[in-house]
């Protein structure tokens, strides 16, 4: 849960301040380094926290003025509504913001509890 919600903040504060994409690799990695306790969470929690912040992004600029740019996006890609860009937008991100928290808790040495099996 710690995870999921350092993620977030530290995903959606630093692109509000400098919005580039490839934030999404460096804020979920330094999320997992501190708080995964093994590499599964940081995958998961990293991952969803990633998710949700790009998710809603796009979500807000959806809803206000880029709402005619989604659509020609939705137009060029086939993609029969511009809500389903929002989804897309989730998976991407959940894919790399899981992977960067796995390599940010396999940087710090796996440190953490180990997993049950």
């Amino acid at each position: 849960m710690l995870s999921i919600l350092l993620s977030f903040i530290l995903l959606y504060g630093v692109q509000l301040l400098h919005p580039a994409w490839w934030w999404v690799f460096p804020a979920p990695a330094l999320a997992g380094a501190i708080t995964a306790r093994s590499g599964w969470s940081g995958f998961f929690g990293c991952g969803l926290g990633a998710g949700l912040a790009w998710s809603l992004a796009a979500i807000l600029e959806l809803t206000g003025d880029g709402a005619i740019v989604a659509g020609r996006i939705a137009a060029m890609l086939d993609v029969d509504s511009p809500w389903l860009l929002v989804l897309l937008t989730f998976v991407v991100a959940f894919v790399c913001g899981g992977f960067a928290g796995m390599a940010g808790y396999y940087l710090t040495g796996g440190r953490g509890e180990k997993e049950k099996r």
